[in-house]
């Protein structure tokens, strides 16, 4: 009986090691200079309306609800036969009290896979009872994952795509206001990049 001690503290180190998912919270930072946001030197209506035109050149569809500071969008990807990812970003615009404004946006992706499940039929028989009988199978979409984009780049190309959209506007509306052409816009401190 001694013998079994050693077993089955092992045993229980082992299922103690197996017990769930990390907790991947702890490791989360909450940093001031975080990619997830971007301000601009613009309103809080202005760079929401850009965050829009940004999603919607980039072949994005608006999602309910859209509440003027917050913007949903989906984009839907097929890269094979068998899985579908879903990329859909949250960006929400506050304003600062100099005037400008923050977005600060969110992307999560979910991939769906094409899974097969069988279709059966019970068939009642007196004195035997019930017996499943396989009448066919379908293939529906089933989620494997699903997480936030950490990429940084990903975030850049879309700020960037919104500071494009707020440059537009403003030297559109310096056109309009005066009937002189506007000047350049400001080049961004890294080169507006291309979101597709």
């Amino acid at each position: 009986m001694p013998s079994l001690v050693p077993v089955l503290l092992a045993a229980a180190l082992l299922l103690g090691a197996c017990g769930g998912a990390p907790s991947v919270y702890r490791g989360e930072r909450f940093d001031l200079d975080s990619y997830f946001s971007k301000r601009y030197e613009a309103g809080e209506e202005l760079a929401c309306e850009s965050v829009r035109r940004a999603l919607l050149g980039a072949g994005y569809t608006l999602r309910e609800p859209d509440h003027g500071e917050e913007v949903r969008a989906i984009k839907e990807y097929q890269p094979d036969d068998e899985n579908n990812v879903v990329l859909e970003l949250r960006a929400s615009c506050i304003a600062n009290p100099d005037g400008s404004a923050t977005v600060y946006a969110s992307a999560q992706q979910t991939v769906n896979e094409l899974q097969t499940q069988r279709q059966t039929s019970n068939l009642g028989i007196p004195s035997v009872g019930s017996l499943g009988i396989p009448i066919g199978s379908t293939r529906s979409p089933v989620k494997v994952k699903s997480e936030t984009v950490q990429d940084r780049a990903f975030y850049r190309r879309f700020f960037d795509a919104v500071g494009n959209q707020i440059v537009l506007h403003l030297r559109d509306s310096l056109r309009q206001g005066d009937g002189a052409p506007a000047p350049a816009p400001a080049p961004f401190a890294d080169p507006p990049l291309d979101l597709y």
